[in-house]
């Protein structure tokens, strides 16, 4: 087009007129491996910046570094589809507005399957008067499908089984999601932690269960949470050095994941929600 921007590089310019330009579609081109697609992924990207009052105040390059991490794992970031996220980020060593990469848990189950080892992957949540008992040892869960979930929930449980038949459970009652919430999120009291608690709930559960996935796997979860320049080596926001047991939990600085109601998706893998509507 003749009006198109040939090559830029200041993140003076304004995101459309960054992102527009020929030199940086062509690096999400290489990695997308498509002109259509690109294109379509950059107008998400614009999007998103314009639908976020604070990622206004992020550089462009923080911007496309997050939205380079989506790319190159070929995931959306539409909100509303709930696979991953650019979301805002105030880094208080730098005091500057960065960009962070979030994968929803959508994305975590779309990974989960490309990796072509898992054979069935299943979440939900349970309610208190359909729990029974959990032993963590064993990995057993009890729980009364038959009646309705009704009243408060007691937790939230994942379970991947792999073509080899290793399986295994993760199951985490609500108050230590809560506690969880709470000693990691800098936005309980709004934000995704309060409107779509449920997901971020679920998202935090499936993150626990793929730590035993294939290492293929886990390296692109590592993805998630991170920050960075696209012109250097992104880093990671999340703390290093692990304290007690519950650190050992992979965790997100959730501040805008909006994120719809669980529900069954086609991806070539049994996936089952035993509450799912």
């Amino acid at each position: 087009m003749a009006n198109e921007i040939t090559k830029i590089s200041s993140d003076n310019a304004t995101p459309a007129q960054f992102f527009k330009a020929v030199n940086i579609k062509e690096k999400f081109e290489e990695v997308l491996g498509d002109k259509q697609k690109t294109e379509s992924f950059v107008a998400s990207v614009l999007a998103i910046v314009n639908d976020t009052p604070e990622l206004k105040k992020v550089d462009n390059s923080s911007i496309m570094a997050a939205a380079m991490k989506a790319a190159v794992l070929d995931l959306p970031v539409e909100k509303s589809l709930g696979f991953a996220y650019v979301i805002p980020y105030y880094n208080s060593r730098t005091r500057k507005h960065e960009a962070q990469f979030q994968i929803g848990y959508k994305g975590y189950i779309q990974l989960a399957q490309r990796s072509g080892v898992i054979a069935k992957i299943s979440r939900g949540k349970i309610y208190e008067n359909q729990f029974l008992s959990y032993d963590p040892l064993d990995e057993k869960l009890e729980a009364d499908f038959s009646v309705e979930g009704e009243g408060e929930v007691a937790g939230y449980f994942a379970k991947l089984i792999l073509v080899n038949g290793f399986s295994h459970l993760v199951y985490w009652s609500k108050e230590k999601v809560e506690k969880h919430r709470d000693k990691f999120s800098k936005a309980k009291s709004y934000g995704p932690w309060k409107d779509n608690f449920d997901a971020m709930a679920l998202k935090t559960v499936i993150k626990d269960l793929l730590r035993d996935a294939p290492m293929s796997l886990q390296m692109q979860i590592r993805e998630d949470g991170t920050t960075g320049n696209y012109k250097t080596e992104a880093k990671d926001v999340t703390p290093d050095e692990p304290e007690t047991l519950e650190d050992l939990i992979p965790h997100d600085e959730e501040t805008g994941e909006i994120i719809d109601e669980p529900e069954q998706l086609d991806l070539g893998v049994s996936y089952e929600d035993p509450n799912a509507k």
